[in-house]
């Protein structure tokens, strides 16, 4: 039977995930505990205590196949429809507080976690969302992730009375992306990494209002 895939008001597809790159994606292979320039902050934040902390207990990237979470795979029921030229995912409206998942894991190692995903039409502004695991939010970079939205320039740039070019508006496209979930605040280059014990853990993913 043909995995059905889930799409959110903004999402799609739950990987979960390190070692294997995204389509189009080159992976550093590096673990980055520090902001950029490797100047982290004086006082070191959860996640960075959580790094330090997998490193200690030798608990290392997770490097098999990705594993992947579809809309049959949701705890509770939902409601299927055609977003974007593909069928059977789900529209994440408003009304929806949140997505969960039972998932299991094959190792206790750092994992990544990334959706497939295509912003709709009417909701401006950041796709936000809450990330907790076992019923926790794992470090404060998990409280608030956000998925990026897709825009193109609406029409050819144009030039001034000075001659000099303008650049026209923006407009969005409805696109389906994979995305790996980032520190919103931009103090890590590489993906957040997620240490998840072998077995079974409930994975949920809160809306929250977009900007």
């Amino acid at each position: 039977m043909k995995k059905r895939f889930i799409a959110f008001v903004s999402l799609a597809c739950l990987f979960i995930q390190t070692a294997a790159a995204l389509p189009g994606e080159k992976l550093d292979d590096k673990i980055q505990t520090e902001g950029p320039d490797n100047s982290g902050p004086s006082v070191k934040t959860e996640y960075q205590l959580l790094l330090e902390e997998s490193a200690e207990k030798n608990i290392v990237a997770y490097k098999g196949e990705p594993i992947i979470y579809g809309v049959d795979d949701l705890k509770d029921p939902a409601e299927l429809t055609e977003i974007s030229g593909r069928k059977n995912v789900l529209a994440w409206t408003e009304d929806i507080e949140y997505l969960e998942w039972e998932i299991e894991v094959p190792e206790t190692a750092l994992y990544n976690i990334a959706f497939s995903y295509c912003g709709m039409e009417g909701v401006g502004g950041d796709i936000s969302r809450e990330l907790s695991i076992d019923g926790e939010i794992p470090y404060d970079e998990a409280a608030n992730f956000k998925l990026r939205r897709l825009y193109k320039d609406k029409n050819e740039p144009k030039k001034n009375n000075l001659g000099d070019e303008v650049r026209p508006p923006l407009m969005e496209i409805y696109e389906w992306q994979t995305e790996r979930i980032y520190d919103n605040q931009g103090m890590y280059n590489d993906p957040l990494l997620f240490m998840l014990e072998k077995g079974k853990h409930t994975l949920r993913v809160t809306l929250i209002n977009e900007e």
